[in-house]
């Protein structure tokens, strides 16, 4: 996947979920020289805002120049304003979230790449191209 926001919809047998892509567009991927940043964020929802769980999530790509971090938190969803999800949006829900960290006086473009494996099996690869200012 290339940096872009975009949801979509899967109908699975007994419920419905939809995946969310948070992704900021590559221009908003500018971090500070040697802070901590988050860069995006996952999660899967039921259509009553609930989780059906994490993703998996395996680096496929180090950074070259600084460190990349996974960690479970929570998020507010990105739903857009057309989606049956969109009433999400207002509730804390557990997401995966993405951190970036430089080494420390690095300035330049830094690439990191993930892949993910949401609850239902559906699989996603995401790259980010990180401007380091």
């Amino acid at each position: 996947m290339v940096l872009s926001s975009c949801a979509f919809f899967q109908s699975l047998p007994d419920y419905q979920n939809e995946y969310v892509d948070a992704s900021p567009p590559p221009e908003a991927l500018k971090v500070s020289s040697g802070v901590l940043t988050k860069l995006d964020f996952f999660y899967s929802l039921n259509q009553q805002c609930t989780s059906l769980g994490m993703p998996e999530i395996v680096l496929a790509v180090a950074p070259q120049n600084g460190t990349f971090q996974a960690r479970a938190g929570h998020d507010y969803p990105k739903f857009s304003a057309d989606s049956n999800y969109h009433v999400c949006n207002s509730k804390l829900v557990p997401a995966a979230q993405f951190y970036y960290q430089s080494s420390a006086g690095f300035v330049g473009e830094d690439t990191t790449s993930v892949g993910l494996t949401f609850p239902d099996g559906a699989k996603r690869d995401v790259i980010y191209k990180i401007t380091v200012q």
